[in-house]
């Protein structure tokens, strides 16, 4: 794992303090999905994911 990703996961787990490791993997792919290729593309895949865990909450 290089510094980067050390920190980025760093970031993660301050960020999802509390939550259920679910989430947190949502969160890294977020991120990850937006670093990647076409940004407005990976967006709207993200917006899908949401969607399907608030129905999932639900």
């Amino acid at each position: 794992m290089t510094k980067k990703e050390k920190e980025l996961e760093q970031l993660i787990d301050k960020l999802c303090a509390g939550r259920d490791p679910e989430y947190k993997d949502f969160i890294k792919n977020m991120i990850l999905s937006m670093v990647e290729g076409d940004k407005w593309e990976k967006l709207s895949k993200v917006n899908e994911l949401t969607e399907k865990l608030k129905k999932k909450e639900e």
